[in-house]
């Protein structure tokens, strides 16, 4: 059984292979992106929050 066919059910040819990659990494980014704009979003929260007492 080739490597292949256990990550996908049926062969792909080089160009699907390399788009189906390529999405994957940048549903990865955005996720990074979201996750540091999230951060930085309630970190200003907290400063203003707690500047304001």
């Amino acid at each position: 059984m080739s490597c292949q066919s256990l990550h996908y059910p049926h062969p792909l040819d080089t160009k699907a292979r390399r788009r189906l990659e390529d999405q994957r990494r940048m549903r990865y980014r955005r996720a990074i992106e979201e996750y540091w704009e999230q951060r930085r979003l309630s970190v200003g929260l907290a400063d203003f929050l707690y500047s304001s007492r």
